[in-house]
């Protein structure tokens, strides 16, 4: 494993390890020799042979001292020996000779980067470069003026400043087509200090059991379930707090560089920004005369005579509802678009991973998606389908033989399946 440098957006390092591995181990022995650069001159880029040794033989010459990119010596629990660390200078030696290449020939053999725009840019100046994203930046800036946010002021004495981030996520239709692209612009709340920063963080969160309810209860009565998702959904959370940040990157402005945003709105990162807006919104329910549950707090029922009623169910930023009242529908899908700025996805079909298809015949719950994403992370694409994954036949024994197994890969693996219950509940006893 090599230790290539520190992230400039976290507080973390870069390792690059052509077996994938999620554990590093320091060598708190051993260190830069900075006296001695002939001796340490061979850590300064990778051996292309160390990780590809069928690749094509070119004469890239001798590493250069001067890389930009040389990282620094591995971080391995022993002292590197001196053949790892210097190129075979004999041609004739039996050793096979060994070509010197930069990190970005390691990038160009690889599909790391491949892999990372895949999930999003990694910088700001990298989301620059593509109109997809500049157009995502741009509207949540837009947003963030909308929602008026902030205001500049000078920096009161005593008082810190909170670090921002631009995140960046694509989101995928059920068929995994790119929906749209999203970025959001983060505070890093683990500068907040409690007492000072913040107060109170608790914020309820959602179950699925209390969501599969609500779906039993809409498909017996054959009610229609339907979708909103509120846009920048933390903005809409009032700030009790005095809290300080930064200036977000690449809308700094002129001639008011040395100032700060104070908060009015929370931002997403805030420690207490989802308490933030669960009491708005929990406020909004109240007034609009909807009971919250005793057992869920984000359940929400709403009794009109003597059998029309109303359910809602919130998750963060995703809210469903159905009743058996057109009515009550109306009233509320009506409240919701004035009171924020809301995006009506009609019909259920998609909510936190379960595919939902709604019909005269009742409610059909799926996660083919997340099933051919778990087939691919756990690369069994050409496995043999089985109904139960669970060994009729198996015989359990102190020692089978077998090499120990990787305890990360099947607290994964256990984890993956029991989400996967909630479509399934036949495999319950065999994940559990």
């Amino acid at each position: 494993m090599y230790f290539v440098g520190y992230s400039a957006e976290t507080k973390g390092y870069h390792f690059y390890d052509p077996p994938i591995s999620r554990y590093v181990l320091f060598d708190e022995k051993y260190g830069w020799q900075w006296s001695n650069t002939k001796e340490m001159q061979g850590y300064s880029e990778f051996l292309v042979d160390d990780f590809f040794p069928n690749h094509e033989e070119v004469d890239d010459g001798p590493p250069s001292p001067q890389s930009p990119l040389s990282p620094s010596p591995p971080t391995s629990s022993s002292t590197p020996s001196s053949s790892s660390s210097t190129p075979p200078t004999s041609p004739d030696s039996s050793t096979p000779s060994q070509k010197w290449g930069s990190l970005q020939d390691i990038y160009a053999r690889t599909e790391v980067c491949q892999f990372s725009l895949a999930h999003g840019p990694s910088s700001f100046a990298e989301a620059v470069e593509v109109p997809e994203w500049c157009a995502a930046i741009d509207n949540e800036i837009q947003a963030l003026k909308k929602h008026d946010t902030w205001e500049l002021v000078d920096l009161p004495n005593g008082k810190t400043v909170i670090g921002l981030k631009w995140v960046y996520k694509l989101k995928y239709k059920p068929d995994g087509l790119i929906q749209k692209h999203k970025a959001r612009l983060v505070a890093r709340g683990y500068m907040q200090r409690e007492g000072i920063d913040f107060e109170e963080t608790f914020a309820p969160v959602a179950r699925f059991e209390t969501i599969r309810t609500v779906l039993v209860i809409a498909a017996y009565y054959s009610w229609n379930i339907y979708h909103f998702d509120v846009k920048s959904v933390f903005l809409n959370g009032v700030l009790d707090e005095e809290v300080f940040v930064e200036q977000p990157i690449g809308y700094v402005v002129n001639g008011q560089d040395h100032k700060v945003c104070k908060l009015k709105k929370a931002l997403y990162g805030l420690k207490q920004a989802p308490r933030a807006w669960y009491s708005r919104i929990d406020n909004r329910f109240s007034k609009f005369g909807l009971q919250k549950s005793a057992s869920e707090p984000t359940l929400y029922v709403k009794a009109q005579g003597p059998t029309e009623v109303l359910i809602v169910y919130l998750y963060v930023d995703d809210l469903i509802y159905t009743s058996n009242y057109v009515v009550l529908l109306e009233d509320f899908k009506k409240l919701m678009i004035q009171e924020f700025e809301m995006t009506d996805l009609g019909l259920m079909s998609y909510f936190l991973g379960l595919e939902v298809k709604q019909n005269d015949a009742g409610i059909l719950l799926s996660q083919e998606k997340y099933l051919n994403d778990l087939l691919k992370k756990f690369q069994m694409q050409e496995c043999n389908p089985v109904k139960i994954p669970l060994s009729t036949n198996q015989k359990f024994c102190a020692d089978d033989g077998e090499d120990k197994a990787d305890a990360h890969v099947f607290r994964s693996l256990v984890g993956s399946l029991l989400c996967l219950t909630h479509s399934r509940p036949d495999i319950m006893y065999a994940t559990s």
